[in-house]
């Protein structure tokens, strides 16, 4: 099936951290290594280059260049040129967006001409102006901007070479290059935001996950101050990085702190972490400190692939998978499950057999009712994840696999009606390339702030054909999705979500 999130996932991916890269952070610096003969100029040149093969080699010679890419980057992204750009005029912006409905056709005109010449700059006032229920006639308007600006941007040697290398900057992953793409983020607004956004939350979730697990264990076996250093170190990488967890890792925090003075965890904390356990007796959280604890709720049914079928369609009720021809599998090919005995296969790009789309999608339903209120007021962000892996193939076996958080406004049965007319609101997407390693599982995180009129969520899992098309028999030589997660957050520290 192709409803055009194939191509959009396809096109927007960002190549992310490996797990061993993410590891290093706070520890040793990679080393350097060689990268070619060209220099780092001529190499900042290519990633300009609308030639993927010459921009594709100035990538790996500049990641190959480590800590010495790092600085050439951090003064080509945030120096002089860069700092010296005008700063938006917002108030004109502002203007520029209400003309958009003035009541004379060249008053209209004129705003669409100067906002779109003023670029992604003025996205976040033009978005802001689409959540407002806005005239039809400004919808288009706004719509063909935002059109505008994403095909300069793919054509555009500047943004090419900047979006690559911040791409690089995150594959490096180093202490350095962190604080590089915290301050590029800062001053970005709009898409590129965005776009800084997904790297850092990637680390995160690859860096935290352990950090908070080996807290757990710490706190396990009553060493509570170790406890508190490795819960002390997540929390300063998701402060730097604005993971979703930092609230609830400082939680944490203070429950372990309190454990060590030998008192008992504050029971608002304990309410906060677990909602469950709010007026009853049982095991001091301390004893159940860990990722799963931080990382919150799973609003996914069967997110580990353990029961049921995925249905040949697009699935129009909470808790189903379905999407393009996939299977759930126990293990086989050299690859074992994650997590559990079983785990998701995919197969074809369509329903039933091969064809010319790019990906296969599998996808599913997400139930957020009970959390409406605080949507409506505009102050719920949600976040996905899923890890993938393949076996190791030939040069023909791709490599590119995807994830796809979705906001729509509407009824749940119109979910395929929805998708076809791509009806989206809202919708985060990010790519990863998995190694030829059956023994890893690669995670992959995106996150969306949801519209105030969001009724649904949708997460959409990827394999795309980014190597070879195969246009007869399976298309996947063996490309495989675990652990799917998705969790909603108030903007407040300790949310009750309502509508229950």
């Amino acid at each position: 099936m192709d409803d055009g999130s194939t191509v959009r996932l396809v096109t927007g991916v960002v190549l992310l951290l490996s797990s061993a890269a993410v590891q290093m952070l706070g520890a040793a610096e990679p080393a350097g290594a060689g990268a070619g003969e060209k220099r780092p100029a001529d190499l900042w040149g290519d990633l300009g280059s609308p030639d993927q093969a010459k921009a594709a080699a100035a990538v790996v010679g500049l990641v190959g260049r480590g800590e010495a890419a790092v600085t050439f980057l951090t003064e080509k992204l945030r120096g002089p040129a860069e700092a010296g750009k005008a700063p938006l005029d917002t108030k004109r912006v502002a203007a520029l967006v209400k003309d958009l409905d003035a009541k004379g056709w060249k008053a209209r005109e004129k705003a669409h001409k100067e906002l779109a010449a003023m670029g992604p700059a003025a996205e976040p006032f033009v978005r802001e102006a689409l959540e407002n229920e806005p005239s039809m006639e400004v919808k288009v308007r706004i719509d063909a901007i935002l059109a505008e600006w994403a095909v300069r941007a793919k054509s555009d040697p500047a943004k090419l070479r900047r979006a690559r290398a911040i791409n690089i900057l995150a594959r490096i992953a180093s202490t350095r290059a962190l604080q590089t793409l915290v301050a590029l983020r800062s001053d970005a607004v709009g898409s590129e935001r965005q776009g800084l956004s997904l790297p850092l939350l990637n680390l995160a979730a690859r860096a935290l996950p352990p950090l908070l697990d080996g807290a757990g264990a710490k706190a396990k076996e009553g060493d509570f101050a170790a406890a508190a250093r490795l819960c002390e170190k997540a929390l300063a990488i998701s402060d730097k990085t604005d993971h979703y967890a930092g609230p609830r890792i400082r939680a944490i925090l203070d429950c372990i702190r309190a454990r060590r003075k030998g008192q008992a965890a504050p029971e608002k904390l304990v309410t906060m972490l677990d909602p469950a356990a709010a007026g009853r007796r049982g095991p001091p959280i301390s004893s159940r400190i860990g990722w799963d604890l931080a990382r919150g709720e799973n609003l996914l049914d069967n997110c580990g692939f353990e029961v049921r079928r995925v249905q040949g369609s697009w699935p129009t009720r909470c808790g189903v998978w379905g999407g393009d021809m996939a299977t759930i599998v126990s293990a086989e090919q050299g690859i074992k499950p994650r997590e559990g005995k079983q785990m998701l296969r995919f197969h074809h790009c369509n329903f039933r057999s091969s064809g010319s789309a790019a990906g296969s999608q599998v996808c599913q339903v997400v139930d957020i009712s009970k959390y409406k209120d605080a949507i409506r007021a505009g102050k719920v962000r949600a976040f996905a994840l899923a890890h993938y892996n393949r076996v190791a193939g030939n040069a023909r076996t791709d490599t590119l696999n995807g994830v796809g958080l979705l906001a729509y406004s509407g009824p749940q049965a119109q979910h395929f009606q929805l998708s076809q007319r791509k009806a989206t609101i809202a919708r985060s997407s990010a790519g990863i390339h998995t190694d030829a390693d059956p023994a890893t599982w690669e995670k992959l995180t995106v996150g969306l702030r949801l519209p105030k009129n969001t009724d649904f969520l949708v997460i959409q899992l990827l394999a795309a054909e980014d190597v070879y098309n195969n246009l007869k028999g399976v298309e996947f030589d063996g490309h495989y999705a675990e652990s799917a997660f998705v969790t909603l957050v108030t903007d407040e520290a300790d949310p009750p979500p309502t509508g229950q």
